[in-house]
């Protein structure tokens, strides 16, 4: 299988390449154990030291991860390290780096198969990442989302997405992001005419009550409507 390249930074310069292989976590916090193949360093970096990796994700698509070693690492085939990464670093993003390798070996992970929220936000940040805002819909469409095939609020964002652009589609993973989306289809397709068809719309209504009560109908539908779509709940 073909890994993400890497490219291994110290205060800005270059120091090494790699391949990616898996990031885990440990039972501390911000620590985590990271796999790297066929490492080449032109220097060896000592615990202590912060490091940037640049993973390509894709062409003219990277990703960065700020690590202090916690451990000695020289060049190696194969090598596993510790280390204390970023506070911006999410957990989620170990998803993302699995997902991009499996796209980009052809290989099709479905939605069905994560079992952890943080699996479910790596596979809704993979599809932004991988295809953007999309802008261009089909006019005159109606669009299902089958409820039932919903038990969280992060399922109902892959169907969204999975509905309107197919595999890998984007379309949020919060309400806000969902709105963004919303106002990029509708200002790149004039009256489409299209509609969203919630089929079981009642289950909608008590995972989004938490919000507030009526948080689906007048929030989220009002979203679709006042970006130009119908609505229709069965």
């Amino acid at each position: 299988m073909e890994l993400l390249k890497v490219f291994i930074y110290v205060k800005s310069s270059k120091v090494g390449e790699a391949y990616y292989e898996s990031i885990e976590k440990t039972s501390s916090t911000n620590v985590f154990y990271i796999s790297l193949s066929e490492l080449s360093l032109n220097k060896e970096l000592y615990a202590g030291e912060i490091i940037e990796l640049e993973i390509m994700l894709k062409d003219n698509l990277r990703d960065y991860v700020s690590v202090k070693l916690l451990n000695d690492i020289a060049s190696s085939d194969k090598i596993q390290f510790l280390g204390t990464v970023g506070e911006d670093f999410e957990a989620y993003l170990i998803t993302v780096y699995d997902l991009f390798t499996r796209w980009n070996n052809n290989l099709t992970p479905i939605w069905n198969n994560l079992k952890t929220v943080e699996e479910k936000r790596g596979w809704l940040r993979a599809c932004f990442k991988w295809s953007g805002l999309n802008k261009v819909i089909t006019n005159d469409k109606t669009y299902l989302i089958n409820c039932n095939e919903i038990n969280d609020e992060l399922d109902f964002y892959y169907l969204l997405g999975d509905a309107f652009f197919g595999y890998r589609g984007y379309m949020g993973g919060d309400g806000n992001a969902l709105l963004d989306c919303l106002g990029v289809i509708n200002v790149s397709n004039e009256k489409h005419n299209s509609k969203v068809y919630f089929k079981e719309y009642s289950k909608l209504e008590k995972l989004f009550k938490k919000y507030s009560p009526n948080y689906f109908k007048s929030i989220l539908c009002q979203d679709f409507i006042d970006n130009g779509f119908e609505i229709v709940l069965k």
